[in-house]
This record gives structure tokens, C-alpha cells and sequence, in this order.
């Protein structure tokens, strides 16, 4: 579940994708913000009992590719950037 600002009718804004793989017990959650303004988002994840993560954002930004982003935590709440991709991972 997402809440924030993800709107399934804005081309231009935040599009999320999650994926679980059962083998390694991971969780995968990609972010992309294709609009001018960040946008932020707070995670939920019914059914797992989600241990920490990573997140990691590529952007426009020079040299900003998966450059990890340190204390963020998706489902506390995060901002992704603007022009950027972020992906969170995390283990189950």
C-alpha cells in the first residue's frame, strides 16, 4: 500500500512497482517520480514482517546512480526526488 501522492491518472507523477521474491525473501519496491516537484510517500506492507532495507535513487543528478540513501525508511515516510528512480530493498 502506498499513501502520498501516487496517482494512478498522472503519467507525470509517481509510479510504484513492488515485487516479493520468495527465494532469499526479498522485497523489492521501485519508485519513479517523473515529475518536476518530489514526492512524498509512507509504505505499507500487509502480510510481511519487513527487516530494515536499503533504499537506493539514480536521478538526473551527475554520478547519481543507486547512490544509497542513508536513514531513509519508506515506511516512516521518504521524499523521492524529483526526476529520479528510487528502489528500496528489503528482506522479509
Amino acid at each position: 500500500e502506498v499513501a502520498g501522492t501516487a496517482d494512478a491518472d498522472d503519467p507525470d507523477g509517481l509510479m510504484v512497482s513492488a515485487f516479493v521474491h520468495d527465494e532469499g525473501r526479498l522485497l523489492s519496491v521501485v519508485l519513479v517520480n517523473a515529475s518536476d516537484q518530489p514526492r512524498a510517500v509512507r509504505l505499507a506492507v500487509p502480510g510481511l514482517a519487513v527487516r530494515g532495507g536499503r533504499v537506493y535513487v539514480t536521478s538526473d543528478a551527475p554520478g547519481a546512480c543507486l547512490q544509497p540513501c542513508r536513514g531513509a525508511d519508506p515506511e516512516a515516510g521518504y521524499e523521492v526526488p524529483a526526476h529520479a528512480v528510487a528502489t528500496w530493498a528489503a528482506r522479509y
